[in-house]
């Protein structure tokens, strides 16, 4: 029986980017939210990447962001279905504590996971290590500045189709 995987999805950082590092179009727009204007900028490559890995069925892509209490605003945006996420309401205090807590919960209940996230993905290797233990997981932490690249799009594909390695079974 096949693994469900989860791809849970950062926004800063990791689609909306000063300096995206995708060729193609690069799109603006102006986005309220919780009475503030959030300037976005995104890859419209990576976004129809996004959104056909979304509709495949291959995955479920999750929002795991502050922007979950107003992702169907992204969602209309982007033309994206509506996904899933990982909290409903915005986060008090500090949200890597609400971003962990996905990855742990999805981790517990065997799935396996994709986490992008730009702050919170772990870079130094006894964290990578630990989360490697609690399940089958690829995070990817890309530049803030540019998000997620080509390349990282491919890993996540290649990851999603990939037959589950069983070692947390």
């Amino acid at each position: 029986m096949r693994r469900r995987t989860v791809w849970l999805l950062d926004v800063d950082g990791v689609i909306n980017a000063p300096r995206p590092a995708w060729p193609g179009r690069i799109a603006t727009a102006d986005v309220a939210a919780a009475g503030v204007t959030y300037p976005l900028r995104w890859s419209v490559r990576l976004v129809d990447r996004i959104r056909d890995l979304a509709t495949s069925g291959a995955v479920d892509v999750v929002w795991c962001s502050t922007w979950c209490p107003d992702a169907h605003l992204l969602e209309d945006l982007w033309r994206l279905p509506r996904l899933a996420r990982a909290f409903t309401r915005r986060p008090t205090g500090h949200a890597d504590m609400w971003k962990w807590a996905a990855v742990w919960e999805n981790l517990s209940a065997g799935h396996r996971v994709v986490w992008t996230d730009d702050t919170e993905v772990p870079i130094d290797d006894a964290d990578r290590d630990a989360l490697h233990e609690q399940g089958e997981v690829l995070p990817i932490r890309p530049r803030s500045r540019a998000g997620l690249r080509p390349a990282d799009l491919a890993t996540i594909e290649a990851f999603v189709v990939a037959p589950s390695t069983g070692t947390h079974d």
